[in-house]
C-alpha cells in the first residue's frame, strides 16, 4: 500500500482547472459552481520516496501581476483581455491571490466564479499548499456577442502544462499532468476607459 507521501503524488490534474460556470445567457440566475481539487483521488504509486525541493526560495522573487492591456472596443481588444484574465488566473493559483480576477469585476459586484475562486484558495492557503504553476498557452481566442447589450463573450483554446504542487515547507504534494485543448471562457464588458469581467470559466 502507498505511503502518506505516494498519495499526495496521486496525479491530479483538475486541481489546476479550477473552474467557474459561466452562465448560459445573461438572465440565468444560477449560482455558479466550481470543481473540487482531486486531492481524495485514488493514490498513484511513485517511484521516489524523496520530496522534490520547492521552486519557491527566500531568493526566488514573487510572480508580477500582470498589468492589464488597454482597452479597445476591438475584436483584437477584447481578445487582448481574454488573455489577460487567463494570465491573472495563472497567478491567482500560482499565489492563492483570487484578488487577482476579483480585482476586474463590475462595480455591481463580484462576477460569476469570483466567490468560489476565492474560497477554493482561501482552503488551499488554510491547508499550507499552492500549484507552482508557469502560466497557460493561448492558442486561439474567438470572441462573439453576447445576449446583452455590450456583453461579449471569448471562448480562448489554452493547453495547460504539466506542474507541480507543493506545501510550503517545500514537500511534493502532488504532480499535475498536461492538458491540451482545454475551453476557456470570459464573458466581458467595456466600462468606461477598462473591461469589466463579468464570469468565468475553464473546460
Amino acid at each position: 500500500m502507498p505511503g502518506p507521501l505516494a498519495r499526495r503524488r496521486a496525479v491530479a490534474t483538475t486541481a489546476l482547472l479550477l473552474t467557474a460556470s459561466l452562465g448560459a445567457c445573461s438572465g440565468d440566475s444560477s449560482e455558479p459552481s466550481a470543481s473540487e481539487p482531486t486531492s481524495s483521488e485514488s493514490a498513484t504509486p511513485s517511484g521516489s520516496s524523496t520530496p522534490s525541493p520547492s521552486p519557491t526560495t527566500d531568493s526566488t522573487p514573487e510572480p508580477k501581476l500582470p498589468k492589464a492591456p488597454a482597452a479597445k472596443d476591438t475584436e483584437a481588444g477584447r481578445q487582448a483581455f481574454a488573455e489577460f484574465v487567463i494570465e491573472r488566473w495563472g497567478y491567482a493559483l500560482r499565489t492563492n491571490d483570487a484578488s487577482a480576477l476579483s480585482d476586474l469585476s463590475p462595480g455591481s459586484g463580484p462576477c460569476q466564479g469570483c466567490k468560489e475562486l476565492e474560497s477554493e484558495l482561501k482552503k488551499r492557503k488554510k491547508q499550507g499548499w499552492y500549484v507552482d504553476f508557469p502560466g497557460a498557452r493561448v492558442a486561439k481566442v474567438d470572441v462573439v456577442a453576447g445576449d446583452e447589450p455590450g456583453v461579449q463573450v471569448a471562448t480562448a483554446t489554452i493547453n495547460v502544462p504539466a506542474s507541480e504542487s507543493y506545501f510550503k515547507d517545500g514537500e511534493l504534494r502532488n504532480e499535475n499532468e498536461a492538458r491540451k485543448g482545454a475551453k476557456f471562457e470570459v464573458r466581458m464588458r467595456l466600462d468606461g476607459k477598462r473591461f469589466v469581467l463579468l464570469a468565468f470559466r475553464v473546460t
